[in-house]
């Protein structure tokens, strides 16, 4: 049997094979989205906008690709811990913890989950105290 009879693709063919199928997918998912998206009456979008427009700045870069969680979601505890804790964040303290999930994230009271969490994982070192000789005997 020959690699052809068996549905094989040698190297880079098999790449391309697969990111055309991936792209055909996306654009399927995607109209399909669109086409749903138009379902939902218009009313909804404007009542959407309406109890939230003191969150007009935060909703602009919603549109930037940041993630929206709702206040009290359990997941936020996940994802201050993962991003502090992680090669994301890096143990990097509270600006810079905070800045990497303003990156990808959103959520009401964003700066002072952060605050707290961070203080309360924070734990000074135990001071030793001076330094005592050691006896010669």
């Amino acid at each position: 049997m020959s690699p052809n009879e068996l549905g094989h693709k040698k190297g880079h063919k098999e790449a391309i094979t697969k990111l055309t199928q991936s792209q055909k997918t996306l654009i399927n998912t995607q109209s399909s989205l669109r086409s749903k998206l138009d379902e939902i009456p218009k009313t909804s979008h404007t009542r959407i906008l309406e109890s939230s427009k003191h969150f007009d700045e935060h909703l602009h870069h919603l549109e930037l690709g940041r993630i929206w969680i709702n206040k009290g979601n359990p997941f936020i505890s996940l994802l201050l811990e993962e991003f502090h804790k992680s090669s994301l964040g890096g143990h990097m303290g509270l600006a810079k913890t905070l800045s990497k999930l303003k990156d990808k994230l959103f959520w009401q009271g964003m700066k002072q989950d952060v605050h707290h969490y961070i203080l309360q994982k924070y734990v000074p070192a135990k001071s030793t105290g001076l330094l005592q000789p050691i006896p010669p005997w």
